[in-house]
């Protein structure tokens, strides 16, 4: 059963635990400090009806005080060490990012056939129409010059390495991992 005190400043009525009386606690609503006093036997809250038949004040709040613990310490726990990790719990993302994976294969092959065809595969759709466009100008070129054909050549290469570089560089950001 629950024992009240009555705070000596503001006469509110407060709920206390046994364990709380005959030490200073402070009032949850003035704050005044005060040593509760030892219920006595034969002191109880006063009856109130279950119906009344005229309106009554509504009674003060009754506030149940606990006094926090002083020195308390969080329970212990080991730290963790990669050996506890999942293998996708070490990583920036999980598998249901909202960055695709992309297959670094996939990339080359597509460069193979156009270059920055790969580079769109991979997401970067502007700098793949701009490395398109770059092979149509050093294609034309090599139909006029010489020089036109080994650039053309160097850059289509070039193009296929960066498409694949991108693909493992997006997947290894992503997942921590190369496809």
């Amino acid at each position: 059963m629950a024992n009240f005190v009555t705070c000596e400043q503001c006469k509110m009525e407060i709920r206390l635990a046994r364990s709380h009386f005959g030490k200073q606690i402070a009032c949850p609503n003035c704050k005044f400090q005060f040593v509760a006093p030892f219920p006595q036997e034969n002191k109880h809250i006063p009856h109130r009806p279950s119906a009344p038949t005229q309106p009554t004040y509504a009674p003060p709040p009754v506030v149940e005080f606990t006094q926090p613990q002083q020195h308390a310490t969080p329970p212990y726990t080991p730290p963790i060490t990669q050996a506890h990790y999942h293998y996708h719990e070490s990583r920036p993302y999980s598998s249901h990012s909202s960055a695709p994976q992309v297959n670094s294969g996939i990339s080359a092959v597509l460069s193979f056939i156009w270059t920055g065809a790969g580079n769109i595969y991979n997401g970067n759709i502007g700098k793949g129409l701009m490395i398109c466009l770059v092979q149509i100008v050093l294609i034309i070129f090599a139909a006029f010059t010489c020089i036109g054909l080994p650039l053309a050549l160097i850059f289509w290469a070039w193009g296929i390495y960066d498409a694949h570089r991108e693909a493992e560089e997006i997947n290894r950001r992503n997942y921590g991992r190369r496809y």
